[in-house]
């Protein structure tokens, strides 16, 4: 057996709900983006809330650009390929208007992400928050989140977003601004028993609003898995795991970012296959898509990996120059 942190137990398990639930292994998986926004949210508070808000902007904008521009050439290249350009879509804005897309994987979620982040940018630099964060991280958190659930709830009750899926900024920051709440109780402050059960009572009061009052789409089994993947955070530091059981949810938590991506890609290409072999689309058994939809980003991820580290190894660098990669590399 071996010990896995919660954090990237969740998320291995998230991305491979995500997958399972795209490869319509059964119904009712849906939640596994709502718990890696939970977990984005986490570890975006734990890196962006320190010293000045022009560090935290600065944190805001990789964090921004990590995701933004692999899903924009991505989908670039796709639109170029298939012959179907769709600017509004590359914009990162078509989440606002129609739930279809030209790229495979769930631009959406990406959209929502870059529409959050500007927002939240726009407002820590107008009212300079990081030094609330920092005197006085709860506080700051639980405003927040009262909030981006009055905003969301608020929406709900007097705009019917049902025919776009719900996948819109306002309604999901929540989420998001949630995994900063978990940072202020459990990770700043003290992981008691009577934080863990206050939290718990937050988490699942704000999900019953949201996903089950409120009505939002799938809200019921978005209730379930969130439900059930925050419980692992909240009340257990490690997972035990066969060895290489943990090895290998270590490795998809790794390249959940590649399995983000490309999953849907890997899809395609076991249907094509199945077709060149007589089969059609609904006689492919579903594991046959979630198995090479979670391995093969992951090797793809590997591969990438292998290619910069070797070239890393490889670039020559002078004297002067190697003191200051190696406290860089300390600095991450």
């Amino acid at each position: 057996m071996k010990k896995l942190e919660s954090l990237n137990f969740v998320k291995a398990m998230a991305i491979t709900l995500v997958v399972a639930n795209h490869a319509q292994l059964s119904s009712g998986l849906h939640g596994g983006l709502n718990a890696l926004l939970l977990v984005s949210g986490i570890s975006m508070a734990t890196f962006a809330f320190q010293g000045t808000t022009a560090y935290t902007l600065a944190a805001f904008r990789r964090f921004t650009l990590r995701i933004a521009v692999p899903a924009f050439l991505i989908a670039i290249v796709w639109a170029v390929a298939v012959s179907d350009i769709r600017w509004i879509e590359l914009g990162f804005i078509s989440n606002w208007f129609y739930k279809s897309r030209v790229v495979l994987f769930p631009i959406w979620y990406v959209q929502v992400i870059v529409q959050i982040m500007i927002v939240l940018s726009l407002i820590f630099w107008l009212f300079d928050l990081t030094p609330a964060f920092v005197r006085s991280p709860l506080t700051a958190a639980s405003v927040a989140l009262l909030l981006s659930m009055g905003i969301c709830l608020g929406s709900y009750a007097v705009w019917d977003t049902d025919h776009l899926h719900d996948k819109l900024p306002h309604l999901l920051v929540w989420n998001f601004v949630l995994g900063w709440l978990y940072w202020a109780m459990a990770i700043k402050g003290e992981r008691s028993i009577h934080t863990k059960l206050a939290f718990t009572v937050v988490l699942v009061g704000c999900e019953a609003l949201v996903f089950l009052l409120a009505g939002a789409n799938q809200g019921e089994a978005r209730f379930f898995w969130m439900s059930g993947f925050s419980m692992v955070l909240i009340w257990t530091d490690h997972v035990r795991l066969p060895a290489l059981l943990a090895r290998f949810c270590s490795l998809i938590g790794q390249a959940t970012l590649f399995v983000f991506f490309l999953h849907y890609y890997f899809f395609w290409i076991v249907i094509r296959l199945g077709r060149l072999l007589g089969h059609a689309q609904s006689e492919i058994h579903p594991l046959l898509l979630m198995i090479p939809g979670v391995v093969g980003p992951v090797l793809v991820w590997a591969a990438f990996r292998a290619i910069r580290c070797a070239w890393v190894r490889t670039r020559p660098q002078s004297p002067a120059g190697s003191g200051a990669g190696a406290l860089q590399l300390r600095a991450h």
